[in-house]
């Protein structure tokens, strides 16, 4: 039986949908999948926002942060760290377009949702954009595990992107590079 509330945002919004079994649901997720019992057909475009949008965006915010995924792998890692971007008010999380987890049901549901609360942006590549950050007046901080500055030592007060590397790698040394 479908949930009045649900029902209710789907009719207001006025999405297409069907009244479906659970066995149907485990049909299209898998059935090792833990749900409950709702399944939503997104586009998968319209996860994502383009870096010149998110820059008009921000251009009124005096010190906007910006997340950036460095080849994550693990899709529970990008959906917490898009938890917690989330929760300590970052603007944008900045993600590759190539040997970089997306956003897929995992990261979804890890992220509880606030994907959906976050500008997402697919970026060619890493160095670039970061250099183009650089020119906007953005300063970059990589996370590394034996760098010399305590992240909470930090005073963010200007423009900020933060680099978080990939779970086996990290940072990838020429993006280090560019770190300030």
């Amino acid at each position: 039986e479908a949930d009045a509330g649900i029902m209710s945002l789907v009719q207001s919004n006025k999405l297409a949908y069907s009244i479906v079994t659970s066995s149907e649901i485990e049909n299209h997720i898998g059935r090792e999948t833990v749900h409950q019992g709702i399944l939503a057909r997104l586009n998968p475009k319209a996860l994502y926002t383009s870096l010149d949008e998110v820059l008009a965006r921000v251009s009124a915010k005096e010190r906007p942060l910006f997340i950036l995924l460095d080849e994550l792998q693990d899709p529970h890692n990008v959906g917490a760290i898009i938890r917690s971007a989330v929760a300590f008010g970052a603007d944008a999380i900045l993600i590759p377009e190539h040997d970089q987890t997306q956003i897929t049901g995992t990261v979804i549901k890890t992220s509880v949702g606030m994907n959906f609360s976050i500008p997402i942006v697919r970026i060619g590549n890493i160095n670039t954009t970061l250099l183009k950050l650089k020119e906007k007046g953005f300063w970059s901080y990589g996370l590394t595990g034996d760098g010399d500055t305590s992240l909470t030592a930090v005073t963010f007060d200007s423009p900020s992107l933060i680099v978080i590397g990939s779970e086996g790698v990290g940072i990838a040394k020429k993006t280090l590079e560019h770190c300030d």
